[in-house]
């Protein structure tokens, strides 16, 4: 199955489907809200990092059906025409997540392109009914290998700077050295692919 986008072929291989399972707030770094997403033909878990305002659209997605922030869209959509057909979870090198979906017009091909903050592509997928999706490639390298029951690892990876910086103090502090020089690699690392001192 294939999609035509502007000069580009989508190729539902190249993808892995993902189903929301549940959100969650950290322990340790309070300031942290997760989306927890499942591969919908598996068992792997892709934890997701969502601001405050974020974590509370999608729980009044999730919850109560409820969805403020992209009714508008959702209308506007319907007298264009225009229907979303997935919504693509992307990450950036600087530990961010975002969203692209991919809308179509009615009696065209050509798909059109809108990158928006995570948790409003996750509630527009919601309430349209369109698929979440991610590059496979970045869902191997992303997905949380090992959690406990009950337990959410975030992977290093998938963490922002200022997160890994917190992480780090937390890990100073109760002398996780293992933990702290496996942060301090990650920060080291961003900063000599990026070029900052």
């Amino acid at each position: 199955m294939k999609y035509y986008e502007t000069n580009m072929t989508y190729d539902t291989q190249d993808y892995i489907e993902l189903t929301p399972e549940g959100l969650t707030q950290g322990t340790t770094l309070t300031d942290v809200f997760l989306l927890i997403m499942r591969e919908s033909e598996g068992s792997r878990h892709l934890p997701l990092i969502l601001d405050k305002q974020g974590f509370q659209l999608i729980c009044q997605a999730l919850e109560n059906q409820h969805f403020p922030e992209t009714k508008l869209m959702g209308k506007l959509a319907r007298v264009f025409a225009i229907t979303p057909r997935r919504v693509v979870v992307r990450y950036t090198q600087a530990g961010h997540f975002f969203a692209t979906i991919f809308w179509q017009q009615a009696g065209s091909n050509d798909e059109h392109i809108l990158n928006t903050e995570l948790a409003q592509g996750i509630a527009t997928s919601l309430e349209q009914g369109c698929p979440i999706v991610i590059y496979r490639e970045e869902f191997n390298r992303l997905h949380n290998r090992q959690s406990k029951e009950g337990q959410v690892a975030i992977p290093l990876t998938a963490m922002s700077g200022d997160l890994l910086k917190e992480a780090l103090r937390l890990a100073v502090e109760s002398d996780n050295f293992e933990l702290a020089s496996q942060l301090r690699d990650e920060i080291n690392s961003r900063q000599k692919d990026t070029g900052n001192p």
